[in-house]
């Protein structure tokens, strides 16, 4: 969905609130092949 939509004014925010590192924060990203925005609050 968000590649169909991403040029028509459609954005996806994931926020985790998870207690994981950074650096598995980002492995997990990369690996899911996720290209929106990505929040970590703790």
């Amino acid at each position: 969905m968000y590649n169909q939509y991403k040029d028509n004014c459609f954005e996806i925010v994931s926020l985790s609130l998870e207690d994981v590192t950074k650096k598995d924060w980002l492995a997990a990203i990369e690996k899911d092949k996720l290209p929106w925005v990505h929040i970590t609050v703790k």
